[in-house]
């Protein structure tokens, strides 16, 4: 019965609202993987590219009260193309 809204928010004008259900796996986890947040980490990193960093926020709400916190990691897989 728990549930967690959240929206991530990059550069303070790209948007990801995540609209599902989240359900932990058994490590207590949950993978995202969707074509929204695909184009919202597209448009993070050529902000990247610009300037050399993104500030993300999330925001969002949850029912959990059972102390723990809720942890966001962000793990990509990045081809780098070097040139001369």
């Amino acid at each position: 019965g728990n549930r967690v809204t959240f929206s991530l928010v990059a550069d303070g004008n790209i948007v990801y609202d995540y609209r599902e259900t989240i359900a932990p796996d058994a490590n207590g986890e949950k993978m995202i993987d969707d074509s929204g947040f695909q184009n919202f980490m597209i448009d993070a990193i050529d902000v990247i590219r610009r300037r050399g960093y993104v500030d993300i926020r999330i925001i969002g709400e949850s029912n959990i009260y059972d102390g723990y916190p809720l942890v966001f990691s962000f793990y990509n897989e990045v081809d780098i193309f070097v040139r001369r």
